[in-house]
């Protein structure tokens, strides 16, 4: 993976997307990693201070000790606490792009089912936003071109439908014609039949 990541003459692929991700990531480290700490400090200190009024003359460092196995539980339940944080920023920013990516899909398959209707709508702070406005753009161009082409083949359906009739005329002139040229041959075989030999 790292290899891979290494080769790439371009770390930023998409910038806007990456930097908010990764500024989503360390905000979420920091405030996870002050809350934790803050609690703890609460939670250790407030326990030593209860062990000092019962063991009058120890430092604090020698009741450190006797506090942990009372403060663990809540060190388990800070724990599950920043967890579930954790995993709710997590599912906001997955979802983020997880969302858009589901719906670039499904107007991938409608594309390929030839709805040419399709277009992707986008929450504001989706990521790929860009991706989709490029899509709509390309959907719009293209569905204007299938009704341009969509009319010159109406266009063309209806010169072809009158083309029947167009060559039966023609072919009806020739006839005529024809007809115009057989009287004129047998008047002239007429005339050369009733012209005295010399």
């Amino acid at each position: 993976m790292f290899q891979n990541l290494f080769r790439r003459r371009n770390l930023w692929i998409h910038t806007g997307l990456q930097l908010r991700v990764i500024l989503y990531c360390v905000l979420s480290s920091m405030v996870i990693g002050i809350f934790v700490a803050l609690a703890m400090y609460a939670l250790l200190w407030n326990k030593v201070g209860q062990l000092q009024t019962q063991y009058v003359g120890r430092s604090a460092g020698e009741l450190f000790p006797l506090s942990l196995p009372e403060i663990l539980p809540w060190v388990g339940a800070i724990f599950l606490a920043v967890l579930l944080c954790a995993v709710s920023i997590g599912l906001i920013v997955s979802h983020q792009i997880a969302g858009p990516l589901f719906r670039l899909k499904r107007a991938f398959t409608d594309i390929g089912a030839g709805k040419l209707e399709t277009r992707v709508k986008l929450r504001p702070m989706d990521g790929l936003k860009d991706v989709a406005d490029l899509l709509n753009e390309t959907m719009t161009a293209v569905q204007s071109r299938d009704i341009e082409r969509a009319e010159r083949l109406g266009a063309a359906e209806e010169a072809l439908g009158a083309l029947p009739d167009r060559l039966d005329q023609q072919i009806r002139l020739t006839v005529e014609q024809q007809e115009k040229i057989q009287k004129a041959r047998s008047m002239f075989s007429n005339a050369m039949a009733s012209t005295p030999e010399s």
